[in-house]
């Protein structure tokens, strides 16, 4: 068998087998780890207690990805502004939050 038709199967398998990593990598079938139990800062004080247990929002409601990803995203503004045009929350320091999400919201600027 002539080598170079080895080493060109050689790189083919290789190229292949890159090419399946790199998707089971993208579809989250292989795990690496470094990220684990990664949580980022919020910019705005948020409560899972009330929004998905007193509220009964459904997670996929706000992060659209957590069915398919390991990381459940985080949600952009405009998915907080589907509610937030018209609750205002209970608290005072509630309000002042929601109030500095619709200013960034109207002003068309990232919240901090």
């Amino acid at each position: 068998m002539d080598r170079r038709y080895v080493v060109a199967a050689g790189l083919v398998g290789l190229l292949i087998a890159l090419a399946v990593f790199i998707q089971l990598l993208a579809t989250n079938k292989i795990v690496i780890g470094y990220n684990e139990g990664y949580q980022p800062d919020q910019p705005i004080p948020f409560s899972h207690e009330i929004h998905a247990g007193q509220n009964k929002i459904n997670c996929q409601f706000c992060h659209t990805t957590a069915a398919v990803s390991r990381h459940a995203s985080v949600p952009s503004l405009n998915i907080c502004m589907n509610c937030h045009l018209t609750i205002n929350g209970k608290s005072e320091e509630g309000k002042k939050h929601i109030e500095h999400l619709r200013e960034s919201f109207n002003n068309n600027t990232p919240v901090e």
